[in-house]
């Protein structure tokens, strides 16, 4: 299926094309305050890359609703906004 699961791999090249593009990308979610699972900075990664969460969740194997739960945390511990998946969504499109 073109949905199969990524790859460790597919998830290091896919972090060095977002640093090459984006060098406050990395940063913006690994501040010192934020301690930002492996999980959910690849959730991070793939929505900046325009993946939808059906996608995520079949390239990072885990349900839609746990990938919506973790949005709304990373929402809050990264940018101390109380909000919805679709909020973070805006605020890491918004990351230059």
């Amino acid at each position: 299926s073109p949905y199969e699961e990524a790859s460790s791999e597919d998830f290091v090249q896919l972090n060095t094309l977002l640093n090459d593009l984006i060098p406050t990308f990395y940063t913006t979610f690994h501040k010192p305050a934020c301690r930002m699972s492996t999980a959910s900075y690849r959730i991070c990664m793939l929505t900046r890359v325009h993946f939808h969460s059906a996608e995520i969740s079949r390239l990072i194997n885990m349900s839609e609703s746990n990938i919506a739960n973790r949005k709304v945390r990373i929402l809050r511990n990264v940018f101390g906004v109380d909000g919805s998946a679709k909020d973070l969504d805006l605020q890491i499109m918004n990351i230059r």
